[in-house]
Parts: structure tokens; sequence; C-alpha cells
């Protein structure tokens, strides 16, 4: 949660630059900035910038999240009217592009820089910059492509054409590929077979293949548990019968002993009168 002086800091900074809206789509009112280039955002564009990485856009919400001093000082540098102007002056940010291509260019790494040296109160240039000569990485979907293109000259050379791209690319022969293959599982089925066959798998144990269930081990302290249970019940069960018959018992003497007492008594009853 963000504290009352960050909140007061930001609320300030919002009321110039044209932080009333978001950089990327316009939207009135935004409540995310990217740190990283000083600008403010709205939620829908927040999850884009999350997107791209942190570092290549570090998100905050003005209400939600903690702040450093360090990350309100780059808000305070940047602005949303700042950056635009900064990044049309450049000569590969290109606002036709997608996103993620428009900040994936050396103008945006530029921006970045020059936030990051000016909020630590230092004096900021082109020529000078860390990143002047900052190349873009590649873009995955021409990876990806490149990679099906070489899969399907692979396939299409047969078997034999993939033997050998394979020994070009290693730098050994097939016999060599073979027996380190052999070797690696070799060594896998010894360092299985020295586990232990007590414990599951995911504790150690032996891996003894699918379908089949290790041998459980014997729990001997939960039979003697059980053992003492079963004891104990048998114990209760018969003290209370013991208790039921010795009442029982008591109760009948004591009937006996006031029937034997009658004569005894009309005899004294006699005499007193």
């Amino acid at each position: 949660m963000a504290s009352p002086r960050t909140r007061r800091v930001l609320k300030e900074v919002k009321e110039s630059n044209d932080n009333k809206r978001c950089f990327d789509c316009n939207t009135l009112n935004p409540q995310w900035v990217s740190v990283s280039y000083g600008i403010w955002i709205c939620l829908e564009c927040s999850g884009k910038h999350r997107g791209l990485g942190v570092h290549i856009s570090f998100v905050r919400s003005v209400s939600m999240d903690k702040w450093k001093d360090l990350e309100l000082e780059k808000m305070k540098v940047g602005g949303n009217k700042k950056a635009r102007e900064f990044l049309e002056s450049q000569a590969d940010w290109d606002e036709t592009e997608s996103f993620q291509q428009r900040y994936n260019t050396k103008a945006a790494a530029l921006l970045r820089d020059k936030i990051s040296t000016e909020a630590q109160g230092k004096s900021w240039s082109l020529e000078t910059s860390a990143v002047k000569d900052y190349v873009p990485h590649t873009s995955s979907s021409n990876s990806l492509r490149a990679n099906a293109g070489s899969s399907s000259s692979l396939r299409n050379n047969g078997a034999q054409g993939s033997s050998d791209d394979l020994e070009s690319f290693y730098g050994i022969s097939k016999e060599e590929i073979s027996k380190k293959k052999d070797n690696y599982f070799s060594r896998l089925t010894q360092e299985n077979e020295s586990r232990s066959a007590d414990l599951p798998p995911s504790q150690g144990g032996k891996y003894v293949g699918f379908g089949s269930t290790p041998t459980q081990p014997t729990r001997k302290d939960d039979d003697l548990m059980a053992n003492l249970s079963s004891g104990w019940a048998s114990f209760t069960l018969g003290a209370s019968k013991l208790a039921t018959a010795v009442s029982q018992k008591v109760s009948h003497l004591r009937a006996i002993s006031r029937f034997d007492m009658l004569p005894l008594l009309l005899l004294l009853h006699c005499v007193i009168c």
C-alpha cells in the first residue's frame, strides 16, 4: 500500500505533462505507471507492460504498491509529454508497430537510460549514454520461422541428411553420439539401482517404472499403537462387566441382611412392651 507521502507526490506529478491520460491508449485517469519510462498508463496497458518483462518496463500501482524514493524521482523527471517528445525524435520509433516492437527499440532503451540517469541527479546525453549502441533483440517470430525452415530442410534431406547435420552440429561422429547416449542412460540406471526401495521416488527412492506400485514400508509404530488400543479396549470392557457384577452382588447381600434382622427386631419389641 502506498504511503500518504507517496500518494501526495504522485498526485502532484499527475497534474502535469499530460499525465491524466494513458500514454499508450489515451484512456482518462490512469492509475498505473511504468517507472522505467516515467509514464502513466491504464489498467489494460499495465498488463501489456508487465508482459514485456521488468527489464523492459517496471510497473507500479499508484495506490496499491509500496514505492521507493528512486522510483518517485523517476516519475518526477519523466512524464507522458516528455516521453512522447523524446521517442518521436528517435529514428526507430514508429507508433504503427506492435506494442512489443515499439518497446523493443533503441529509442525505448535510450528513454529508460535517460530516466534512470536523471532520477539520480546526473545529466544525460545521447553521446555518453550507456545504451548508445543498443541493438534490439531479434523477434521471436522470426526465430521460429527460421527454426521451422531448418526443420523442414532436415526432413526433406532424409534420415541420412539429418544424421550428417547432427554430426556437423556436435562435431562428433554418429557412433560417438550413440555411445554417449548409451553411457548416459547406463549411468541413470546405476544411480537408480543404488537408491532405497523403501522410499517413494519423490523422496529419493528407487524408480520402479510406470504402473507399478512400490512396496510400502512396515510401520511398526502404527502396529504397536493398534495393539495397545485393542488391549486397552478389552481391559475397559472387562472392568466394566466386573464392576456391574460386584454392584449387583452387594445389593443382593444388603437385601438378605435386612430379612435376617426382622425376627430379632420383633422379639425386642415384645420384651419392651
